[in-house]
């Protein structure tokens, strides 16, 4: 009882210092006036002791600030005082008394020990003191125990908001428990920035507000804006963003009332951050390590002279370097998985920033190439020895141990990565500048670095060295992304082993061979700049500075080089364990993965509740082994006992199939994926549906199993594997049904066949045929119009054509497309014999009057040609076809070789003419190109693209089938006749201006008319009547063309202003009537 009084007057005197009306509120928020005056120390805790005396008013918060102000300045000496009562029951803490006999001396002292032990860690607040409580001091125990205490802040904000989640955790047995379950697979490190952000959010909400939890937009934007004037860090608005996610999601708040979701939330937190961003200083990046320093480290490594610990830990520098690890991935190291090989050095990482428990990839590997050395010495194999001495190695679950006092050996504690980065500082302080050696380099009396230069280095800077170096030497993306880890987890576990270790080893040795030999992408001058510009600021001349650093030589070519130390010559290990028995590097999920999944063709998903097996093949879906419940690789369809198929799987397995059905087989017959519309249509199950695909690979093939609906049902009992009762029953029923709908289709395909072939036609396209091949198309040419995909009847035409070995170049108006809608009409006639036939007869399309309905044309002809090279992908016609081979085609009929050839002028004048060769010739000569292109196609096997362009060269084709009849053509015209224009390239006035030609005619049609009757005949100026200044397709027409000034290089249109054709205004027959319809104007 005088005890517990003497500590209640002692604590009434601590809270004597402050005023009496503020003591009972102080009571009822802080248990101890320590608290309290810790509080007042900081700026944020002065603002929550403030809130806490003012009830969070305002008015009264601005009222008792100076107060308070006031109060802190003078408890600087009570604060003393009062630290060192509180702590004089704490530094000689006395064990509870205990009534036993000597006997149980022992256990009796163990008992008051343990009771003290959760009083002791109460006391620890930061990291450092809870990892030096642990014994061993196990890294996966001090994560443990770091999420626990952050797990437990963020909760409390959760319940102080009374989130959701709350009411939910408040039924559960172990509450303390289900708070740490619900924050899922989330790190330590990452709940600590979340709550430490979240902190300074709500002690303004609560102050300004009077809140735990934001209740609208503002609340979140008020305190950003006042954070942005404040001139916060441009990350503060994105960390508050990421904290209010987590709170929201583990609080399960609906999706419409997150803040973190808000748009205009996201808009703001883009501005400010933008904002922020512009104001802010630049980012320093983590400097490289010099070569000399690389080199150093290594001859540091072999120094019998320096500290063991200090050996180890420039060996651990140099792994750093050649594995691009961070300081904080060296610890998770497996030290028992470390070995040696003639190939290298290999080791696995438990854990990194991106991997571990809970992440894609839980472990991966580390590789360091034998050879690997600048030096010219040996120290992987010295660094490795070293560090399994028993001074430093023994069984643990962390890499380093903390060193010994004299650096002489280590002690069972685990080292952080800042006591790490402290002991790299020391290290590198100890290096000396290296010298040319006889073969290798070795260590002079010189200090490398002075102590005003480490600073210049962080702990980030071995982790960009190699992929910085290996870029410089120009080794690919791809390759770098092996460097750093950041391809772990896109592969399967023992194909990204050895593709990595393959990759790894083959750029360091790049690395070292062009530092030592040379290559003309090293120079290592600007690092070195950036050195001296650092020594300046520090006092340090360049001597001290970055002339140590110099090692580089001159090679034959001119390039930078060491010019030594390479290739190492080290000493051939006979006794090292292979590296792929060493190591056994996991790829998965947190729910688990077998790594031999990705051995099989098939695998089955297992889903987490209901147990569903689902088959997918393997790399045909999106779904990936790791990312499901668990999953189970089979060799065949078989064995895989699986509830369902995935569809994606099904579908593209199913076309493969068809595909090199197709390819082995021309007979045109269905592909398999016809077989899935009539037993999805009878509720086949997927299983069955894949063991039936397996066997029968077209309708025709699996009608033909049997005649009868009796024989199908014992056939099919027999083909797949059902049960003896009612559900087998079922699924009997539906396969004997889907057979059923199978042999009618396949007969009625058979009529349909055998109609065409009598009648001459081509044989049906099927629809899935089509369909295939036009998506084939779409992924070439993008999405089509129905202008430009080739109709039905076209497409089984010229399939017919290929299937019978003999392509024929059809004339244009044969090749329609799906919006010329050419339907097939009946004729009727009487044979020979008397029989009444029915024929069908295709109408034509609308022959290609305009260079445009031209290209139009070769272009369907073209996508035909792709479709069908979709469809016979083996065919050598079609191979390398691509849409540019018909481009180059039509350029050449249209371009100034043939439909703008030009020639002298018959009276002898300087200049040209156009020839205005005849349309019909023009067609003519087309038609023949490709005829021929076709035919050399056909009779050597080759592509239609190399065709193409050699009868585009054939002058003797030319001669004969276009300057031949273009001769006569122009002889026919006669000396004085002028040539008759081409056809025009756009539609003529009367097909866009209605009445045009009606209102140019005088009664009946006939005659010219009178002037000035029609605002719309041609022949007006243009102020009154109707001249083109446009062409129909928006384009300007160049008035300087038709007055004869234009130079050629405006950029319009070079087109009659009347008739569209193109010859200069001039020039047009329709100039005359204008010329009488201007005198024909009244005045």
């Amino acid at each position: 009882m005088a005890t517990a009084s003497a500590e209640a007057g002692r604590g009434q005197a601590c809270w004597n210092v402050f005023p009496a009306e503020w003591v009972e509120r102080l009571r009822s928020k802080y248990s101890q006036p320590l608290v309290a005056l810790e509080l007042l120390e900081s700026p944020e805790g002065f603002e929550d002791v403030l809130g806490v005396i003012s009830g969070n008013d305002i008015l009264q918060t601005a009222l008792l600030r100076g107060r308070l102000q006031a109060l802190r300045n003078q408890l600087a000496v009570k604060r003393k005082i009062v630290q060192s009562q509180v702590n004089a029951r704490f530094k000689k803490p006395r064990l509870p008394v205990h009534q036993s006999d000597s006997s149980r001396a022992q256990e009796t002292f163990a008992v008051a020990a343990n009771a003290l032990v959760p009083f002791i860690r109460k006391r620890g607040k930061s990291g450092l003191g809870r990892s030096l409580l642990a014994v061993e001091d196990d890294p996966d125990i001090l994560e443990s125990r770091e999420r626990e205490r952050w797990v437990e802040v963020l909760s409390t904000y959760i319940i102080d908001a009374q989130l959701p989640v709350v009411s939910l955790i408040e039924g559960s047995e172990d509450r303390r428990q289900a708070w740490r379950r619900v924050f899922g697979a989330r790190r330590a490190k990452t709940l600590r920035n979340r709550a430490r952000s979240f902190k300074h959010y709500r002690m303004w909400l609560e102050t300004v507000r009077g809140l735990a939890w934001p209740s609208r937009v503002s609340d979140v934007t008020d305190f950003l804006e006042e954070r942005s004037k404040d001139g916060c860090g441009f990350s503060v608005p994105g960390e508050l963003l990421a904290a209010l996610s987590v709170l929201e999601s583990v609080g399960r708040v609906h999706m419409r009332d997150r803040f973190s979701s808000d748009e205009t939330v996201k808009a703001v937190v883009q501005s400010i951050t933008e904002e922020l961003q512009g104001r802010a200083a630049p980012r320093r990046p983590a400097k490289l390590y010099t070569m000399a320093m690389l080199i150093a480290l290594e001859i540091h490594v072999l120094d019998e002279d320096a500290s063991l610990f200090s050996r180890i830990i420039a060996w651990v520098i140099s792994l750093q370097h050649w594995t691009a690890m961070r300081a904080d991935d060296v610890q998770w190291l497996d030290p028992g998985r470390m070995t040696l090989t003639d190939s290298g050095l290999s080791g696995v990482l438990r854990r990194t920033k991106t991997t571990g428990p809970g992440r894609r990839a839980r472990e991966v590997p580390v590789y360091v190439g034998r050879e690997v050395s600048l030096s010219g010495n040996d120290w992987l194999q010295v660094g490795l020895a070293l560090f399994k001495m028993p001074e430093v190695y023994w069984e643990r679950m962390y890499f380093l141990p903390f060193p010994s006092a004299d650096w002489t050996g280590g002690v069972k504690k685990h080292l952080s990565p800042e006591m790490l980065n402290v002991c790299i500082k020391r290290v590198l302080a100890e290096l000396s500048v290296p010298q040319r050696g006889e073969h290798a380099w070795v260590k002079s009396s010189m200090s490398l670095l002075p102590q005003e230069l480490l600073p210049y280095w962080s702990g980030h800077s071995a982790r960009h060295w190699l992929p910085s170096w290996a870029a410089t030497l120009g080794v690919s993306k791809p390759d770098r992304d092996f460097l750093g880890r950041w391809q772990a987890g896109a592969h399967e576990s023992n194909e990204y082993i050895v593709t990595s270790r393959e990759v790894v080893h083959r750029v360091q040795m790049q690395v070292v061979e062009g530092a030592a030999v040379g290559h003309s992408g090293i120079d290592e001058r600007p690092l070195l700049n950036e050195l001296q510009e650092f020594a300046n600021t520090r006092g340090v001349s360049f001597a001290r500075g970055a002339a140590r650093h110099r090692v580089w030589r001159t090679n034959d070519s001119g390039h930078r080089a060491l010019l030594l130390g390479f290739p190492l010559d080290y000493e051939h290990i006979t006794e090292g364990l292979d590296v792929e028995a060493a190591l056994e590097v996991i790829v998965e999920d947190e729910d688990g993965l077998d790594p031999d999944v990705s051995c099989f063709p098939y695998w089955v998903s297992i889903s987490r509740r209901s147990q569903f097996r689902r088959l997918h093949a393997k790399d045909k879906c999106r779904i990936m082994p790791w990312s499901v419940f668990r999953a189970e690789g089979f060799r065949s369809v078989d064995s895989a006992n699986a509830d369902a198929w995935c569809k994606t799987c099904w579908k593209k397995v199913s076309c493969e199939e068809a595909s090199a059905s197709q390819e082995v087989s021309s007979s045109g017959s269905s592909s398999s994926t016809e077989l899935e519309e009539p037993e999805q249509e009878m509720g086949v199950s997927l299983l069955h549906q894949r063991e039936l695909g397996e066997r029968y690979r077209s309708v025709a093939l699996f009608s033909s199993i049997a005649d009868t609906r009796a024989d199908a049902r014992t056939a099919l009992r027999a083909e797949v594997t059902v049960a003896d009762n009612a559900d087998g029953r079922a699924a009997v029923a539906g396969l004997v049904a889907a057979w059923q709908s199978c042999y009618d289709m396949a007969d009625q395909e058979r009529r349909l066949k055998a109609e065409a072939h009598v009648l001459g036609l081509p044989k049906p396209l099927p629809l899935n045929d089509r369909m295939g091949m036009r998506h084939a198309l779409e992924r070439v040419v993008g999405a089509l119009e129905e202008k430009d995909e080739p109709s039905s009847t076209y497409l089984a035409l010229k399939l017919e054509e290929v299937e019978a070995g003999e392509l024929r170049a059809a004339v244009l108006d044969e090749v329609t497309s799906v919006s010329d809608e050419v339907n097939a009409q009946f004729q009727s006639s009487v044979d020979s014999s008397g029989w009444l036939r029915l024929v069908k007869e295709r109408k034509k399309a609308k022959v290609s009057a305009t260079s445009e309905e031209l290209r139009q044309r070769l272009r369907l002809e073209c996508h035909a040609f792709l479709m069908l090279a979709a469809r016979f992908r083996t065919k050598p016609w079609f191979v390398d076809l691509r849409v540019q081979d018909f481009t180059k085609h039509v350029d050449y009929v249209l371009g100034d070789k043939i439909f703008l050839l030009q020639m002298s002028r018959p009276d002898g004048a300087s200049g040209t003419q156009s020839v205005n060769p005849s349309w019909a010739l023009l067609l003519g000569f087309e038609h023949r190109l490709r005829k021929e292109a076709y035919k050399r196609a056909c009779r050597d096997n080759r592509d239609i693209s190399t065709t193409l362009a050699e009868v585009r060269t054939d002058a003797a084709l030319k001669e004969t089938y276009f300057v031949g009849p273009l001769a006569l053509e122009l002889a026919s015209r006669g000396s004085s006749s002028t040539a008759p224009p081409p056809p025009a390239k756009w539609p003529r006035l009367q097909d866009h201006v209605p009445g045009a030609e009606a209102s140019a005619k005088g009664k009946g049609g006939k005659g010219r008319g009178k002037g000035g009757k029609s605002s719309l005949r041609i022949g007006y100026p243009s102020a009154r009547g109707f001249v083109f200044s446009s062409t129909p397709d928006g384009r300007q027409i160049c008035y300087a063309y038709n007055n004869g000034t234009c130079k050629g290089d405006c950029g319009r249109v070079h087109v009659c202003q009347l008739c569209l054709k193109p010859h200069p205004r001039k020039s047009c027959k329709l100039q005359k009537d204008k010329g009488g319809a201007e005198d024909n104007q009244p005045n």
